[in-house]
């Protein structure tokens, strides 16, 4: 398991944005309203996850993006579990609730890694710039 530290980006933009699809629902719960975050709410095991990020002009150099490590917490953690690691530069994956945990609420984050082997700063669903605005955390339901 590795373990990131989380460098607050509230005033600064980033390339990332975080979006949740694949016939999710979004809704306000009341329990959360106070963080300012809009719930995701997913019934099903499997669910797809994708983001923005510009594609590398040279994907040889060092500096360029290899590939992007996704990550999870439960609601307010202070701990990044890394729970997946795409292959190669995408923009999507497909995650499984199971591998979150189960039921219950989770931030998710994402950072890219270099072709150097250095890992970004992971930016959160929580963010005040990920999408919608105000940031968005999953809330996995028994189906």
């Amino acid at each position: 398991m590795h373990k990131i530290r989380r460098i607050n980006s509230f005033l600064f933009l980033t390339p990332f944005f975080i979006l949740v699809f694949f016939g999710c629902d979004l809704f306000l719960d009341s329990l959360y309203d106070d963080i300012g975050a809009t719930p995701v709410v997913i019934g099903r095991d499997a669910f797809a996850l994708a983001w923005e990020a510009e594609e590398p002009a040279i994907p040889e150099l060092p500096s360029a993006v290899n590939h992007y490590n996704l990550y999870a917490r439960t609601l307010f953690s202070k701990e990044w579990e890394l729970i997946q690691e795409t292959d190669g530069f995408t923009q999507k994956t497909f995650l499984s609730v199971g591998r979150l945990g189960g039921s219950g609420s989770y931030e998710l984050g994402i950072a890219e890694v270099l072709n150097d082997g250095t890992i970004g700063e992971v930016h959160s669903s929580l963010d005040f710039d990920a999408r919608p605005v105000g940031g968005w955390y999953l809330k996995a339901v028994s189906p």
